[in-house]
């Protein structure tokens, strides 16, 4: 297989998956929309080589870093999440719970850990 062909192909199931991805965000889009609307700057140290991967697609798809990089990390922290709840037997009950607990993080400008404190202390 020709390395086009295989990047094309993981192109296509990246976006299958993508398509189950954002049925499942749609659950938690008012969420989400608020975050979009209080977006906040963090920092991240790379490697170099990594860098300049993020740079070789930005340049490639002729998109800036930061966009690269929000599709990397929306797209992986979403498999992340879905990954890691795939182990509960109660899967519905961690998303929304975890879901819940970001929001309200969120809103308030506290930390997921923060909130899970809180909430573990009210029970």
């Amino acid at each position: 297989m020709s390395l086009k062909s295989k990047f094309k192909s993981m192109f296509l199931a990246k976006e299958e998956e993508r398509a189950r991805l954002l049925e499942m965000q749609e659950m938690h889009e008012r969420g989400q929309q608020f975050v979009d609307n209080h977006l906040r700057t963090v920092s991240v140290r790379l490697d170099p080589f990594v860098l300049a991967q993020i740079d070789g697609l930005a340049h490639y798809l002729e998109e800036s870093r930061q966009t690269i990089l929000d599709q990397i990390i929306s797209e992986g922290l979403q498999e992340a999440v879905e990954g890691y709840g795939s182990v509960f037997t109660e899967q519905d009950e961690f998303f929304t719970e975890f879901f819940e607990t970001c929001r309200q993080a969120a809103r308030e400008g506290k930390t997921f850990k923060e909130v899970a404190y809180q909430r573990s202390n009210e029970e």
